[in-house]
Parts: structure tokens; sequence; C-alpha cells
């Protein structure tokens, strides 16, 4: 993102082709943000961090570890850059601005009309090996009809939505602890 803000196009071309999708966050999202960050900065005590890391547990544990728990489909959280509450609202409220190549989907539509999105675990010459949301899946190169590579993450953007304020705070005080107590 930070050389996204030079604007020079030659170095996004590089940045896309070596990193993948990036762009910045849209007015909205932006709002949206600061809102959440004004209940992340608030004045109210640190939340317990189990209540925290319940709330990881249901709405990001099922594809991140962190700590040494959860699923493995999405990113490794404990070595990001968890302390930086711009960086985790970023990533969060727009999963899709940010992607590495190898947490880009693919779009896959079979022969017989079959569609399966998943980050791609293996190619070979017969088949390819998926990883979607819910199960890794196995297509082989014969019934392919179509793929392509998605530019939206399969995080979705509204995660937070159905959180109450406290919810929210614990959450972010969880991933921004220096691990479960």
């Amino acid at each position: 993102q930070q050389i996204q803000r030079l604007s020079e196009p030659s170095l996004m071309e590089k940045v896309t082709q070596v990193w993948g999708n990036v762009r910045t966050l849209d007015q909205d999202k932006q709002k949206a943000v600061l809102a959440i960050k004004k209940i992340v900065e608030s004045d109210k005590p640190a939340s317990d961090l189990q209540a925290g890391q319940a709330v990881f547990k249901k709405i990001c544990g099922q594809c991140h570890v962190l700590f040494g728990e959860g699923g493995k489909i999405g990113p490794e959280l404990t070595g990001s850059n968890r302390r930086d509450i711009n960086y985790l609202l970023e990533n969060i409220m727009d999963p899709s601005a940010v992607m590495a190549k190898e947490y880009q989907p693919w779009i896959v539509r079979t022969v017989d009309d079959q569609v399966f999105t998943g980050l791609l675990r293996e190619a070979t010459e017969s088949s390819i090996r998926l990883q979607t949301a819910t199960e890794e899946v196995v297509i082989y190169t014969q019934d392919i009809d179509e793929k392509k590579q998605s530019d939206q993450s399969m995080m979705p953007a509204d995660l937070l939505s159905p959180l109450s304020e406290t919810e929210i705070k614990a959450l972010f005080d969880y991933l921004r602890a220096n691990g479960p107590k």
C-alpha cells in the first residue's frame, strides 16, 4: 500500500505481478474503519481475553490460526502485524484490498456446470486441488470448463457486522495480545 501511494504505474505493475491484488479502501470502508477504530480505542478497560478468544474462534478461527489454534485456510495471524490497529482494520474490513497471490481464490466451473471457489493447493497435469471454505476438492482437468483467479477474497468483508461493541473490543484486544491468558 505504501508503494501504491507513490502513484507510479510501473511500480504498481511489479507489485501486482509479485504480490497480488492491492488497492485502497473506498470512502464507505474508510468511514466504517474509523467507527470500529473508535470502539477499539475507547477508554473502556481492556476486555477479558477469554471473551476475545471466544469471538475469535466463532468469527475468525475457522480459517485463521492464532496462537496455535484455528483453521489453516487463510494466512497465519500469530506473526502478523497485529499490534497495528490500522493494519488489522484494513485487512478485516476489506480483505480483498490486499491479497497475496496464494490467497487469491480460483473460481472453477466444470463441464457439468458445478462451480467451486477456493484456494489452489496443488495443480498437476491431470487435476487441481482446491481448498474451499468447507472442504478440499479435487477436480480433474478433463472436467474443467473454465477457471479464473478472482480478485475477491474468500473472507467476507462484513464479519464484524453481527458483533456488539463489547464483542468487537474483546476481539481486537485478543488479536493484539501477546498470547492467550
